[in-house]
C-alpha cells in the first residue's frame, strides 16, 4: 500500500514576491522541501511525495522590480541553467499534479483566511475543504515573508450565517522530515476502529491507495468519489455508516450500484439500484 506525503503550493502568497532575489529564494526553498522529504519518503516504499498546483500558477502575474511577469517567465528568466532544471524536474515531473483537475471546494462556498483574504477558488479553500472531507491532511507551501508559522487558518462560511474555522499545516524546511513522516504516515492512523460512531476517512479504507484509485471532483454523501484505474469503477465510502457497518459503495464506469465492498476492498455485495448516480 502506498500513501502520499501530499505538498500544494499557496500560489496567492508566492504573487507578492516583488524582486529577483526573494523569488530565486523562494524556489530554492521549494526544492529543499521536495529533496528533503523525497529522500525520507525513498527510505520507505510505502511513501511518495506528490506536489499540487494551481493550474492558473503558470501564467500567474507577479510584479518583480515594479515590472509585471508571469510565473513561468519568471523561472525562465531569473533562474540559472542548473536551478532552473532541477525546478523544472520537481515541477512538471510525474508526481506534479494539478488540483483543479479533482477540485472538490466549489466556488458558492464562501473561503476566507484569519486575515480576512478571500481565498474561494484558491489553494488554501481546497486544502481546507479537503480536511473537512476527511480525506487527508495536506501540507502548504507558502512565500514565509508574508505567511509565517506553522499553520494557517481558513474560515468556511457555511449556510451564510454559521463560520467553521480549518487549521492548516504549513512547509517548515527546517522542521525535521523524518518526525514529521512518522507523526503523520504512522501506520495505526490508518487502522479503523470498528466501535467508532463516527465513518472512517478515505485513508482508512483501501481508497488510500493512489497507484490504483484516484479521486474525482464528484462528490456523493460529501464524499469524494474515487476512480479505480484498473476497472474504470466508481467508489466512495458511505457517510451513513460506521462502525462494523462501515462500508465503500461501488458503481460501474455509467453510474449503476456494482455493491458494496469492505474496507480492505473485497466485495460484500447489497447491489442496491435505486443508488445510482449521475455521471
Amino acid at each position: 500500500m502506498v500513501f502520499d506525503v501530499n505538498i500544494y503550493i499557496d500560489e496567492s502568497s508566492i504573487c507578492k514576491i516583488s524582486n529577483h532575489n526573494d523569488f530565486h529564494q523562494l524556489v530554492i526553498d521549494l526544492l529543499k522541501v521536495c529533496y528533503v522529504f523525497k529522500s525520507h519518503a525513498e527510505n520507505d516504499n510505502s511513501l511518495q511525495l506528490i506536489l499540487w498546483k494551481n493550474s492558473e500558477l503558470d501564467g500567474a502575474k507577479l510584479s518583480i522590480n515594479h515590472t509585471d511577469i508571469t510565473f513561468i517567465s519568471c523561472v525562465n528568466e531569473i533562474l540559472g541553467t542548473e536551478i532552473k532544471r532541477q525546478f523544472k524536474n520537481v515541477f512538471y515531473n510525474k508526481f506534479s499534479k494539478v488540483w483543479n483537475e479533482c477540485r472538490v471546494h466549489s466556488d458558492d462556498e464562501f473561503y476566507q483566511m484569519d486575515k480576512l483574504d478571500v481565498v474561494t477558488g484558491q489553494t488554501f479553500a481546497e486544502c481546507a475543504e479537503i480536511i473537512l472531507i476527511g480525506t487527508y491532511s495536506p501540507l502548504v507551501f507558502v512565500n514565509k515573508n508574508f505567511i509565517q508559522g506553522t499553520h494557517a487558518t481558513v474560515i468556511k462560511e457555511v449556510n451564510g450565517s454559521s463560520k467553521i474555522s480549518i487549521p492548516i499545516e504549513l512547509v517548515n524546511i527546517n522542521s525535521n522530515p523524518g518526525f514529521w513522516l512518522r507523526s503523520n504516515f504512522n501506520p495505526l492512523k490508518f487502522q479503523y476502529n470498528s466501535a467508532s460512531t463516527s465513518p472512517p476517512t478515505d485513508n482508512q479504507t483501501y481508497l488510500r491507495d493512489t497507484t490504483r484509485y484516484i479521486k474525482t471532483s464528484m462528490i456523493n454523501q460529501g464524499r469524494a468519489i474515487y476512480r479505480c484505474n484498473l476497472t474504470r469503477t466508481l467508489h466512495t465510502v458511505d457517510n451513513l455508516h460506521s462502525g462494523k457497518s462501515a462500508h465503500v459503495e461501488v458503481w460501474d464506469r455509467w453510474g449503476m450500484h456494482l455493491g458494496e465492498n469492505d474496507l480492505n476492498g473485497q466485495s460484500i455485495g447489497n447491489v442496491d439500484q435505486s443508488k445510482k448516480i449521475t455521471i
